[in-house]
């Protein structure tokens, strides 16, 4: 089971859904010990979020965080909670987003958590903030960048470029984004990042 997860979330990476699923499915039933469980939901959560099944993607990260407490693993507790923001503001519940956002960000204050997951984390103050406060969802998204790139954390990287990028193309009054975007299809080609790139294209 342990091995099955691990392996379940490089298939997440590689846009291999169905096959991540299949692994991690196996792994959480035949799990003896909770890491197991945590890396499991983890890809079970990401696969559902990529699909577009929000309902899902909320349920099996809400088990991530019970688990992830119950292990009083931080990170897998965050990365949890970060999962569930991000499908309330997919779905267009950005008060709720906001309200578990605040939730996130007082459990885990700055330097809490490792530099990939404070990038994620200001990633995700500018998803919930896209429509309410477009200024400062553009300097969160920068702050990620920042973040991310300090870190060498590739992905988190480009998926706040994206969505600083589509920012920009929809509040800039003369907004030259293709190159911008090129810029990012080549840095997920680069890293071999599959499953976001798809996305960006």
């Amino acid at each position: 089971p342990a091995v099955d997860s691990s392996i379940a979330y490089l298939h997440v990476i590689a846009e291999q859904l169905d096959s991540a699923q299949q692994l991690a499915r196996r792994a959480l039933a035949d799990a003896a010990d909770d890491q197991t469980r945590c890396r499991a939901l983890e890809a079970l959560a990401d696969c559902a979020l990529f699909q577009g099944d929000l309902e899902a993607a909320r349920s099996w990260s809400s088990e991530l965080v019970t688990v992830a407490r119950r292990a009083r693993d931080t990170y897998y507790e965050a990365v949890g909670r970060y999962v569930v923001v991000m499908s309330l503001a997919y779905g267009g519940q950005h008060d709720a987003a906001r309200r578990h956002r605040a939730e996130l960000d007082r459990r885990f204050a700055r330097g809490a958590v490792s530099p990939t997951l404070q990038s994620w984390m200001a990633y995700l103050q500018g998803e919930t903030l896209l429509d309410a406060d477009p200024a400062t969802a553009s300097a969160a998204f920068s702050r990620a960048i920042e973040l991310a790139d300090a870190a060498g954390s590739t992905y988190v990287g480009g998926v706040a470029r994206v969505s600083a990028i589509t920012l920009r193309s929809r509040t800039a009054a003369t907004p030259d984004v293709l190159p911008l975007y090129a810029d990012v299809i080549e840095r997920f080609l680069d890293a071999g990042s599959w499953s976001y790139l798809l996305t960006t294209m």
